[in-house]
């Protein structure tokens, strides 16, 4: 019976093959796309935190003396960007996730489970060298040497 992981294997070979003309620089940035929207995406939860923060903080100045005829309401307004940053979020979530799938597929149509797994910490888990090279019982220069490899066997669909 054949594993899951080379059932996946084999379908991803299929559509994303081995090899190619792009250069393993290009292949780099194409990796790297989830690793930027990532810090992307934190960069805009934190500033829907400051939203909601700020639409909590205003306050509706009340007095018997006065009697706001504009339309222009600040509490409106704060709540409405906090809105717009969700809305941003969920857009962008759902671009890492299609990103993120493409990546795993190109990952998986690698034959080598040890250049599989070396990708995946680094584009899917985003794990600086040296502790990919401690968990993988590697030296530094051994992880670089085979993350080369990796970079010259995978396949992007497009860059």
């Amino acid at each position: 019976m054949m594993s899951l992981f080379t059932a996946l294997g084999r379908m991803c070979a299929q559509e994303y093959g081995r090899g190619g003309k792009v250069t393993n620089r290009e292949k780099k940035q194409w990796l790297m796309r989830g690793w930027k929207l990532e810090g992307e995406i934190k960069a805009l939860e934190e500033a829907k935190k400051r939203a909601l923060e700020r639409a909590a903080s205003v306050t509706a100045a009340l007095s018997e003396d006065r009697v706001q005829t504009s339309e222009y309401n600040r509490q409106e307004e704060a709540i409405a960007r906090y809105i717009d940053y969700e809305l941003l979020i969920d857009r962008q979530t759902d671009r890492l996730i299609d990103i993120r799938t493409e990546i795993t597929k190109a990952i998986f149509a690698l034959e080598s489970s040890t250049l599989r797994t070396l990708l995946l910490k680094r584009y899917l888990e985003f794990k600086p060298w040296e502790r990919i090279a401690e968990e993988m019982n590697y030296s530094y220069m051994q992880i670089t040497r085979l993350h080369g490899r990796a970079l010259t066997q995978i396949k992007c669909k497009t860059v």
